[in-house]
């Protein structure tokens, strides 16, 4: 089953070097964390974890837990995550002054995982690595995450959280040129 599911995300990994030709995804990035500044990180203590979403409720225990360490995303959220299989990862932000948790507006996020990789891929596994994105900070409200969205759609996407949501600014496909 691991062996098949590493197959899988190799094959996409090559497909995706196919579709690159030479064409660089995130040499410059359009948008980093300076562009959308927030000024006053939270330091005081964890609100109650309020179960309101269905992804809350599913992923309760794991959401509480990762909310305790503390504020990691636009002064006073934090970026919660789990596995959803190889390489992939499901994500919602809780809010750690009023406790309220939000779904992201993305399924799940794959990556090339650290796992011995046969020869014949390896080059282009090393390559999709290099777009393997997932960044933010506690002082920004960008958050940058790549390559592979919701199973097939490779790229890099760039959000802004503002009014309590994620706000897509950008998203870059590779051979594509940004807007």
């Amino acid at each position: 089953f691991a062996y098949q599911n590493a197959r899988i995300i190799i094959v996409r990994a090559h497909l995706l070097l196919l579709l690159l030709a030479g064409t660089p995804l995130c040499a410059q990035d359009k948008y980093q964390s300076k562009d959308f500044p927030v000024r006053n990180a939270y330091h005081g203590t964890l609100a109650q974890v309020r179960m309101n979403t269905k992804t809350a409720k599913r992923f309760r225990t794991v959401i509480r837990e990762q909310a305790k360490e503390g504020v990691n995303f636009a002064g006073h959220f934090r970026i919660v995550g789990w596995g959803c299989g190889l390489g992939c990862t499901t994500h919602a932000i809780v809010d750690i002054r009023t406790g309220q948790v939000y779904d992201v507006p993305y399924a799940s996020v794959q990556a090339i995982p650290d796992v011995r990789i046969p020869d014949p891929l390896r080059e282009s596994a090393e390559i999709i690595k290099q777009y393997s994105r997932f960044e933010f900070s506690i002082d920004s409200e960008l958050l940058v995450i790549g390559v592979v969205f919701n199973d097939d759609v490779f790229g890099v996407r760039y959000y802004r959280w503002h009014d309590n949501h994620l706000n897509l600014l950008l998203e870059l496909h590779p051979g594509v040129p940004p807007n």
